[in-house]
């Protein structure tokens, strides 16, 4: 069974005043492949993608990254210019079980 939680909320961030959009995605069943595709209000320049829980049984995958069982932090900062992601995949590879929680940042310089 999976269970699939996306939230998403604007936040100011402080420190430039620039508004930052956060997309947030749990996966409890690591068995099925998802196909995920975010579509924002507003172009963006910047894409941070965050990884605050990972307690995998293996490596998985999300895209072409492959990420080891207990890695957390950012996976990757990158720039975006644009205003949606055409689509992404997770992919359980060799992983089984557990539970993943990551967010998506998206902001300007």
């Amino acid at each position: 069974m999976i269970k699939l939680f996306i939230t998403s909320f604007l936040i100011l961030f402080s420190c430039n005043e620039s508004d930052v959009v956060v997309f947030t995605l749990e996966i409890d069943n690591k068995n099925v492949e998802i196909v995920h595709t975010i579509k924002l209000q507003k172009y963006f320049q910047r894409q941070k993608m965050v990884i605050t829980i990972n307690e995998l049984d293996d490596t998985f995958m999300i895209g072409i990254i492959k990420v080891p069982p207990g890695k957390i932090g950012t996976l990757y900062n990158i720039d975006f210019m644009a205003d949606n992601i055409p689509s992404y995949t997770f992919k359980p590879y060799k992983s089984k079980t557990g539970k993943l929680i990551f967010s998506h940042y998206f902001y300007n310089y």
